[in-house]
């Protein structure tokens, strides 16, 4: 395993913390009609949605950020209702400190009432959104890249391909490897009679060195998943992403774990540092994958690199949404380290390509960070009113 934050690198961040004032908040649903879509035990995606929040201050500041909302197939447009009705109405008006601070804030403001309406994670990617947002204004009023803010090389290590289905895989992975991508990770559980058989074709395709793991997306039983990593226990799995449900007993983790070779994976469905550390500690996981669209946005996994769990684990960010996300989830990877590889989705997707003037390629072997104050890249008006629902 490639693992294991380094114990300076959160302790090199330079916390901005120019106080501001926030004036205005305004989501952004929008939707995208693509090619091939990701093959998912869970369920089909018909299109790409996505969900940008904007931060305004009373000084002139803004930021960016997003908002995981892949499921349902509306599920955009019922978050910006939250963001507008219930979350905006409580931080207008309010001044911060710190970027950290808004997160905080609307968990102590809002907990309660996401427990009434039965809406924790809904709230929680809502708060993760705001997180990123919060960030990238501060850094871009304090004048700060994302490398200067955590004092990071100006790129990071190379993301790992994601969501690569069998249908074209050779066309998907050949285009991926001269992009200069290395590690792969494919759907199963969509299709139980050849998984096992698409896990061998890949590897077979893949040049010798490639890293090659794989996503359930939570379908098997205990059982099945002890049965599948047995069954291709001699391809080399470098992990296997969610073959349990993130929720199953850290018992039957623990006994998976035991049982294979094949390290586990979890993470985008994770809500805590304490579950996180649970993971670790009580489970056998030995890869942590929080999503910074979905819980704790920067702050969360920052908190997370800081544990003790996150030195006894490797840390590859979850990610599959657009390009703002995306970048902010690839500075994530820079803070946790070189060891560490960031989640990017092969499948086309304007929302990543065409959103921001980033084109996530990679130069050999690193990717690199934006040169301008921020956290992520700022999405392009034209492309705003182009997928804007």
């Amino acid at each position: 395993m490639t693992g294991g934050v380094p114990a300076n690198t959160v302790g090199r961040m330079s916390m901005p913390r120019n106080p501001f004032t926030i004036d205005r908040i305004e989501v952004y649903p929008l939707r995208a009609r693509a090619g091939r879509m990701p093959e998912m035990s869970l369920a089909a995606m018909p299109d790409r949605p996505g969900l940008l929040v904007r931060l305004d201050a009373r000084d002139g500041a803004y930021g960016w950020g997003e908002i995981w909302c892949n499921f349902p197939p509306r599920a955009n447009r019922h978050k910006a209702d939250l963001v507008e009705d219930v979350i905006a109405p409580v931080l207008t008006g309010r001044t911060f400190r710190s970027p950290d601070a808004v997160q905080a804030f609307c968990r102590a403001r809002l907990s309660r009432y996401a427990l009434h309406v039965g809406q924790r994670g809904a709230f929680e990617h809502c708060f993760a959104g705001i997180d990123i947002a919060a960030w990238d204004l501060a850094l871009r009023a304090s004048g700060l890249t994302a490398a200067a803010c955590f004092g990071l090389a100006e790129a990071v290590a190379a993301p790992y391909a994601s969501s690569v289905n069998a249908d074209g895989f050779e066309t998907t992975a050949g285009a991926a490897l001269e992009r200069g991508l290395r590690s792969f990770k494919l759907k199963v559980g969509a299709a139980p009679d050849r998984d096992a058989a698409f896990v061998r074709r890949a590897r077979a395709f893949l040049p010798a060195g490639a890293g090659l793991m794989i996503d359930a997306n939570q379908a098997w039983s205990l059982d099945r998943a002890t049965a599948f990593l047995r069954e291709v226990r001699d391809v080399g799995l470098a992990f296997a992403e969610e073959p349990l449900p993130a929720d199953a007993p850290f018992d039957d983790w623990r006994r998976l774990a035991a049982a294979s070779d094949t390290a586990l994976a979890v993470g985008e469905n994770v809500y805590g540092v304490a579950a996180f550390a649970g993971f670790v500690d009580d489970a056998g996981v030995r890869y942590l994958q929080p999503d910074v669209a979905k819980w704790g946005g920067l702050s969360g996994a920052l908190a997370l690199l800081k544990t003790p769990a996150a030195g006894r684990a490797a840390v590859w960010p979850h990610y599959m949404g657009a390009g703002v996300g995306q970048s902010a989830a690839l500075v994530l990877s820079a803070v946790a380290g070189d060891g560490s590889r960031c989640e990017l989705d092969v499948n086309p997707n304007p929302l990543r390509t065409d959103l921001t003037d980033c084109a996530f390629a990679p130069v050999n072997g690193r990717l690199p960070l934006s040169d301008r104050p921020g956290l992520v890249h700022e999405p392009r008006a034209d492309a705003l009113a182009r997928f804007r629902e």
